[in-house]
């Protein structure tokens, strides 16, 4: 199937060469040989193509035409161009050319969630954040449902859940700040963001949702015992699940929620792949994947065990301390 493709690749991008060479101008075929070579991996000339299809237009056009339908083709070039220096590794170019696209056309939302993902792409997580709370008030502004697809707008807020988190997972980040401090702001707004996310049933098995979801009760599983039990009585965490919250009042509790988070995604990805699968495959992978529940519920009785055992021994020794 791949090699029948290639060659019909092939054959379209020879045939787009020699009508290029007869009409070097012509935006369509400009266009159609530009993807063509993005999907081959030829980014430079793909680049120069975009480039040319870009001044071409603007000629023609002008910079900001008002026909809407111009403006839109503009837009397309713009965007197969943030493309074509996004998989060539050149972000910032690629950053350049998406907010090109949102100066042409400020509804553009798919422009302005590549835009984050790049941000995020480059390790700039605070630019990443405040791009998202940026395009949440212009969006709260009016009827979101109006302005795009209700999935559309879950998969922004949960893109946006994403930079949240890998701001106060990021460890060059942390060491520039007070990152306790810092974690301990953040991380009672990921979780407040991400119940609503998941209370909403159609996010409820999303992949990118529970990634999320897991590293943040890493993240809180890190912390020593008299931090976490001060973050769990003043956060949601430790609320009932009727009040809002996740009912979750101990380290045990919060390995519990990030195995089944853990699961979640293990098992979305091997329904991905079921039909590459035969069925005693599929059978096995379920099998690995309570296996892998099973062992992480015995990791966290032992790190149930080992907490208690370290309050213990906190008693005992502030019951030596009063003796003396």
């Amino acid at each position: 199937m791949d090699k029948n493709q290639n060659s019909a690749d092939a054959v379209r991008f020879h045939a787009l060469q020699q009508f290029l060479s007869n009409r070097p101008t012509s935006l369509w075929a400009l266009r159609q040989t530009a993807i063509l070579e993005i999907n081959a991996g030829r980014f430079d000339s793909a680049i120069d193509k975009c480039q040319k299809s870009i001044r071409l237009m603007a000629n023609t056009f002008g910079e900001r035409p008002e026909n809407i339908e111009h403006r839109q083709q503009i837009c397309a070039i713009w965007a197969f161009l943030s493309e074509a220096y996004r998989q060539k590794g050149n972000l910032q170019s690629a950053v350049r050319a998406c907010r090109a696209i949102i100066e042409l056309d400020e509804a553009n939302h798919t422009a302005k969630l590549q835009l984050i993902q790049l941000q995020q792409s480059m390790g700039h997580f605070r630019d990443a954040i405040a791009l998202g709370e940026q395009f949440e008030d212009g969006l709260s502004e009016c009827d979101h449902l109006n302005a795009l697809p209700a999935l559309l707008f879950a998969h922004f807020r949960t893109i946006h859940l994403q930079s949240l988190v890998l701001f106060v997972s990021d460890c060059e980040e942390m060491r520039r700040s007070n990152f306790v401090k810092t974690q301990l702001e953040t991380l009672p707004h990921i979780f407040a963001r991400a119940k609503v996310l998941l209370d909403e049933g159609e996010n409820a098995a999303s992949v990118l949702l529970h990634r999320c979801l897991a590293e943040a009760f890493k993240i809180v599983q890190g912390f020593n015992r008299l931090t976490l039990r001060k973050f769990l009585h003043s956060s949601a965490l430790s609320k009932p699940l009727s009040d809002g919250g996740w009912a979750i009042c101990s380290r045990s509790e919060l390995a519990k929620a990030r195995i089944r988070s853990l699961v979640t995604v293990l098992r979305a990805n091997r329904r991905a792949s079921d039909t590459e699968f035969q069925d005693e495959v599929i059978v096995r992978h379920d099998h690995l994947t309570e296996s892998l529940f099973t062992l992480l519920k015995q990791k966290v009785e032992e790190e149930q065990q080992t907490e208690k055992g370290k309050e213990t021994s906190d008693q005992r020794s502030r019951e030596t301390n009063d003796q003396i």
